[in-house]
């Protein structure tokens, strides 16, 4: 594998935060963490229907720069739209690249 190709995007890594509210209500909210130089690959679309709307599906993987803190608590915001992080991979376990396998599901 080696050297991955040049980075075309760029993508903001964000973790789940919460917060009380003046009116002492949990109020969680996605908060930026950092963006970075990302390889964004589409793998599939499709459509399908959830509470009989239809929503429609992307399936992608990202290669980012490596980093330990990443996980699938996390999501990843790649063009305008949020990703769950389904897995974090440190390709060749050497610390160098990691992939992220990520989906967004969206109400049409």
């Amino acid at each position: 594998m080696g050297q991955m190709r040049r980075p075309r995007h760029f993508a903001t890594l964000c973790r789940l935060t919460e917060a009380k509210s003046p009116g002492g209500v949990v109020v969680q909210s996605w908060q930026d963490v950092e963006t970075v130089p990302a390889r964004f690959e589409p793998l599939r679309a499709g459509e399908q229907q959830q509470d009989g709307r239809e929503m429609s599906t992307v399936t992608a993987r990202v290669h980012i720069r490596y980093r330990a803190d990443v996980t699938p608590a996390m999501r990843i915001r790649v063009q305008g739209i949020m990703y769950d992080i389904e897995s974090a991979i440190d390709q060749e376990g050497r610390g160098r690249w990691l992939i992220l396998e990520v989906s967004s599901i969206e109400e049409e």
